[in-house]
């Protein structure tokens, strides 16, 4: 296991640029040895070998033109603890504006499934005259007639007791129907022709991309993509 403190250290950073200061370095220190015993002394500048020779002798500890971390006063400290805290916070609010947009997103679109989920089923048996328009967003089943001049739209499926004289759009995925030779019958956009309905109640499927017709008591026919 590593092991490892922390301590203080004092440090007397001197330069010396001449034999005078070498000199003068020697009899300060001769005179404040007591002090500076426990000190690291760094020195700065060109170091003459009779001065390591001095230093030794002395076991005195000492750098040579290293640089070192200075120290800052307690007021500094405090401030720069004081902007690391600011800076945090920033980015503590920073991200609980995202969480609380992010939230807002996911609660609209919870909003919005749980729209689809209750979209208006309906089931209509009062008679549509010509000229009167009935819009579903759901499921609609129809009790009652669907004159010609008629419009149904229905965003779900579709089914019709009596045959169909007037229009009908529908984007489910199944009708159930039949048609009068001159009805409209829109299937996500495709324009079915009413003699393939042969007159009789037929099931309009969409699967995988595929509209197929069938009448009710006859296997599929696939007609159109």
């Amino acid at each position: 296991m590593l092991k490892k403190r922390q301590y203080s250290v004092k440090i007397y950073d001197v330069s010396v640029e001449s034999v005078e200061d070498i000199t003068t370095l020697k009899e300060f220190l001769n005179a404040n040895y007591l002090i500076f015993r426990d000190h690291l002394i760094v020195l700065r500048g060109e170091v003459s070998q009779d001065l390591r020779e001095y230093l030794a002798v002395k076991s005195l500890y000492f750098l040579e033109n290293v640089n070192l971390p200075e120290g800052r006063s307690r007021k500094e400290l405090e401030n720069d603890i004081d902007d690391e805290r600011k800076k945090f916070n920033l980015k503590i609010n920073m991200l609980q504006n995202q969480l609380e947009m992010e939230k807002k997103k996911l609660e609209a679109k919870e909003v919005e499934l749980e729209m689809m989920n209750h979209k208006q089923s309906l089931v209509h048996d009062k008679m549509l005259r010509s000229g009167q328009e009935l819009n579903v967003d759901g499921d609609l089943i129809a009790l009652n007639k669907i004159n010609s001049g008629a419009s149904i739209d229905v965003r779900g499926n579709f089914i019709a007791k009596y045959q169909v004289h007037g229009s009908v759009r529908c984007t489910g995925r199944v009708m159930i129907l039949s048609v009068a030779p001159k009805a409209n019958i829109v299937f996500h956009g495709l324009v079915i022709e009413t003699y393939r309905f042969q007159n009789t109640l037929c099931l309009v499927e969409l699967n995988d991309n595929i509209v197929s017709i069938s009448p009710l008591d006859s296997k599929d026919n696939i007609w159109a993509k």
